[in-house]
């Protein structure tokens, strides 16, 4: 007869298989959580589940504190941190669970809160950090993409509401590996730029497009950035760490653009009111000094006895014609600083029209300097290998291959016979 063995003996047997091997001894599994029970002793106790099984778990309360930063509840999609145990008085295997995390957004969603969490702690959120914009902004810095939807709708909403305004891009990458450290870089660059503001700008996207802009390396460039900044991330549902931590957030790219310019017929609208409170006020000076006039002139005729009527008369047209000559050379006197003042609020106003219009003029030279258009249309040809790659010098050629050379107005297909670099001539085979 073979070899009979109990029950507690195979139980045993398979919990030391289990609890040695190296695979279950540290995993990770994802499922589906339910049937969740936080029970009163602290411990909590639920079931992973897929689509065609489950298992038992157990996560116990000294575990929490570090693994568990977050309220499981039935059908949260999650990952837990793991070994497997078996149970042996019943002879049911269970996951011993260390850490539980959210799956997919939810883990990045819970990086995120315990990031801000922190940083609040530190009260780089409190508005009495807050810098106030300037109330004449003459240059911009952007942060962005470039060429992009945000540089684009900044560049046209600015220059339409003031078309002497200067923007300064930094290109930058606004998502990837590499974004942080750009976004990082483009903020620094600007600072030594004379910018009068930086907007940080990027179109909508994913929780996971976002995260340059919940990195904590550009939450301390924009904290301790000392150029106010308007963030201008995703959209209104959508806050990011750099919207909290920014001088001043927007929406969109657009309501960046307004926030930080102030439209130029605003801004004549301003001097034309302000002509219109000095006339105002020269005009209550003058009723003042007519009623003055008129309040002597009731004390004279009440105060004058019979018998000094002449004498009283010479000196009331004597008084009047003083009065006469102290008004008139009041009114001279406001009638040329009106006219003054007028004048100087026309230069200063000509004046700062031209030289926003030189500094525009100048822009528009520099941009139509760089335009690839404009080297293509002086002669020039953009060269490409068969596989697409850009041919920056002979060092890019091989005798033989088939380049094309692209024209303004077309392309032509052409093949390298020969190369010569640094006097040696490499020749094609024939």
């Amino acid at each position: 007869m073979k070899n009979v063995y109990s029950v507690s003996w195979v139980n045993a047997y398979l919990k030391d298989m289990i609890v040695n091997d190296i695979l279950l001894k540290s995993l990770y599994v994802k499922g589906e959580a339910s049937n969740v029970k936080y029970h009163s002793s602290g411990h909590l106790y639920f079931t992973l589940k897929d689509r065609t099984s489950i298992i038992q778990c157990a996560m116990f309360s000294s575990y929490q504190k570090k693994g568990l930063h977050f309220r499981l509840k039935d059908g949260d999609e999650v990952i837990v941190g793991c070994s497997v145990d078996l149970y042996e008085k019943g002879g049911s295997y269970k996951l011993k669970v260390m850490e539980i995390y959210q799956a997919g957004a939810g883990r990045i969603n819970e990086a995120v809160e315990k990031l801000k969490a922190e940083l609040e702690e530190m009260g780089m959120f409190d508005a009495c950090y807050k810098q106030k914009l300037p109330d004449y902004i003459n240059r911009i810095g952007v942060v962005a993409a470039y060429p992009g939807e945000a540089v684009h709708d900044i560049v046209e909403n600015a220059t339409r509401r003031n078309p002497f305004i200067e923007i300064l891009v930094y290109p930058a990458y606004v998502q990837g590996e590499q974004a942080p450290l750009s976004i990082v870089r483009g903020i620094d660059t600007l600072q030594g730029r004379n910018v009068d503001v930086i907007i940080l700008a990027r179109g909508g996207g994913s929780t996971e497009d976002l995260w340059a802009f919940n990195e904590r390396m550009v939450a301390d460039a924009v904290f301790n950035c000392p150029i106010p900044i308007v963030s201008a991330i995703g959209h209104e549902q959508q806050v990011s760490i750099s919207d909290l931590v920014a001088d001043m957030r927007v929406s969109t790219p657009t309501a960046a653009a307004v926030a930080v310019t102030k439209d130029i017929r605003e801004v004549f609208l301003q001097f034309v009111t302000y002509e219109e409170r000095y006339y105002q006020i020269i005009q209550r000076k003058l009723r003042l000094l007519q009623n003055q006039l008129e309040q002597k002139q009731r004390q004279v005729l009440s105060l004058s006895p019979k018998n000094k009527l002449k004498e009283q008369r010479l000196k009331l047209v004597h008084s009047e014609k003083l009065l006469i000559q102290y008004m008139d050379r009041h009114i001279l006197q406001a009638t040329q600083r009106l006219d003054h003042d007028s004048q100087m609020l026309s230069y200063g106003f000509d004046r700062k029209w031209q030289l926003y219009k030189q500094q525009f003029t100048l822009l528009s030279g520099r941009m139509d300097a760089v335009s690839p258009l404009k080297k293509l249309s002086g002669g020039y040809a953009f060269v490409k290998n068969e596989a697409g790659e850009k041919i920056i010098g002979v060092s890019d050629l091989v005798p033989g291959e088939k380049i094309f050379l692209h024209y303004l107005d077309g392309c032509a297909t052409a093949s390298v016979t020969g190369i010569k670099k640094d006097d040696v001539y490499l020749k094609a085979q024939s």
